[in-house]
């Protein structure tokens, strides 16, 4: 009897050592790290790629390992909290379209059609300007679908067909130009 609990005792462990193996496995410190550590330069090169149109070269973010971001200006490093409104909606929109081009890595096809919605509010004219510098890059290898209300962007972008919706008494009307 001592044996049979003993075998016994040593079959647990060796389950239990095979747990804690893909415990570790599964982990931050496991292959999630791994796979971040593998994909963190492209990740980045993207992201500084579309902040560079954006912000005309102002501002460089990088991801370390914990996928904190350090953000940098003219040299010196500041805090994500501290930019302006449109500064934000610069950073947020490069690391979207970063994370957009990290997931395309892992398809076999790249989608050709992209959408922004109201892409331009909280963006002064620098950051229109970069904003159609970057869509003008994005649309040479694909569909774009900008929805705005803002007129500057509209001026910039006369060369491209528009869409207009209109509402009038509950009744929505397309128009195409």
């Amino acid at each position: 009897k001592i044996q049979e609990a003993y075998d016994i005792k040593q079959e647990y462990n060796s389950k239990y050592e095979i747990m804690r193996f893909w415990e570790k496995a599964f982990s931050e410190s496991g292959i999630v790290k791994y796979i971040i550590k593998n994909v963190l330069d492209y990740f980045n090169s993207k992201v500084n790629f579309y902040l560079s149109h954006l912000s005309k070269g102002k501002f460089f973010i990088e991801f370390d390992e914990h996928l904190k971001e350090i953000i940098t200006t003219g040299g010196r490093e500041i805090s994500y909290i501290s930019l302006s409104g449109g500064e934000k909606k610069k950073i947020n929109l490069a690391v979207m379209l970063g994370l957009q081009q990290l997931l395309t890595i892992s398809h076999k096809e790249e989608n050709n059609l992209m959408f922004f919605d109201e892409v331009a509010e909280s963006l002064d004219q620098d950051g229109l300007d970069g904003l159609y510098i970057l869509l003008s890059e994005l649309k040479k290898n694909k569909t774009l679908f900008v929805i705005t209300h803002n007129n500057y962007l509209k001026s910039l972008m006369d060369n491209v067909r528009t869409l207009s919706i209109t509402k009038y008494k509950g009744i929505s009307s397309l128009t195409r130009r």
